[in-house]
């Protein structure tokens, strides 16, 4: 996923430079900080949001709306025998299915005062970068946390309804050939699903941290073969990314395998409006604020076969 896609910059730029331009005596230490001000804060990786790094395609379109409309249309109908006298000709139409995905809108607030500045600075780190590094921490875990399993609108991909879902014993009960017959399965199902669609047909799967590190720490066939079950699935399928994530061990009390398309015809994470950062303003004789706001609707989903659920593994 880009920075662009989830920071709106020019807001976060326009913040820095009203701050910078307060002129009272306390406010050189405001403008101090924000002129050291490391913008790689912003590109932080967090190895927890495995989500952010999922392949999947941010849709900014929408601004300000509480809900994003959209309409699938496929083609109905058929040609007909030619008549060299008939009328009656094959009527071919178009067949529209319209879906509606809610949006909801987040914010927050940072404050702080000229002591709390300095007291830092005497400590060697600049207070307003970390403020805004943990607004942008946050602001990724809620994203984060939204793709796997949701909001209050909507589902995210581990918990998706309209996948087809299949059950499994748990990876700890399984033979290394079973458990990777297992993810094979469930790979192939997808993919058949879709009639091998380009498109539509899996490229990434989500595994519950436990069951990537099992895979990884056991062998495929203990007698006749050293490699891994996660070596050999690789191999076999070159075309998957096998991807892990915590989010994933438990889900309303079960793990959840997904096997996905990436490609946005299958879906897509619509954030309306990135992070906003808004400008300093002074809060009180000594202090600042800075709000912060995002809105999301989260996944949307546009074709239900272009994802598949293991439970349970």
């Amino acid at each position: 996923m880009k920075l662009q896609n989830l920071m709106n910059m020019s807001a976060l730029l326009s913040h820095i430079e009203t701050a910078k331009s307060f002129k009272d005596a306390n406010g050189v230490l405001l403008a101090q900080s924000l002129t050291h001000l490391d913008p790689k804060i912003f590109m932080k990786l967090y190895p927890d949001n495995v989500f952010l790094n999922s392949g999947l395609t941010i849709d900014n379109t929408g601004g300000l709306v509480d809900s994003i409309k959209k309409k699938r249309v496929s083609a109905q109908g058929s040609f007909s025998n030619v008549s060299n006298r008939g009328a009656n000709k094959g009527l071919i139409s178009l067949n529209g299915e319209a879906d509606v995905i809610g949006v909801i809108g987040r914010e927050a607030t940072i404050n702080y005062t000229d002591d709390e500045i300095g007291k830092a600075k005497l400590e060697n780190y600049n207070l307003v970068e970390r403020l805004l590094g943990a607004v942008d921490e946050v602001y990724r875990q809620e994203i984060d946390e939204t793709l796997a399993i949701g909001n209050t609108l909507n589902k995210g991909l581990l918990n998706y309804a309209g996948f087809t879902a299949d059950t499994s014993s748990a990876i700890t009960t399984l033979t290394g050939e079973q458990a990777y017959d297992a993810i094979a399965e469930l790979i192939i199902d997808q993919w058949n699903g879709v009639n091998n669609t380009n498109g539509y047909m899996a490229d990434r799967v989500m595994l519950p941290t436990t069951v990537m590190n099992w895979i990884a720490g056991h062998k495929w066939k203990s007698e006749t073969s050293e490699k891994s079950i996660l070596t050999v699935l690789k191999e076999t399928f070159p075309m998957i990314t096998f991807l892990s994530s915590w989010r994933a061990n438990d889900v309303s009390g079960t793990s959840v395998t997904t096997a996905y398309s990436t490609n946005e015809n299958s879906m897509v994470v619509r954030i309306p409006q990135p992070l906003v950062i808004g400008r300093t303003v002074p809060d009180g004789s000594f202090g600042y604020r800075a709000d912060a706001k995002y809105r999301i609707g989260g996944l949307d989903v546009a074709e239900n076969k272009a994802a598949r659920h293991l439970i349970g593994l």
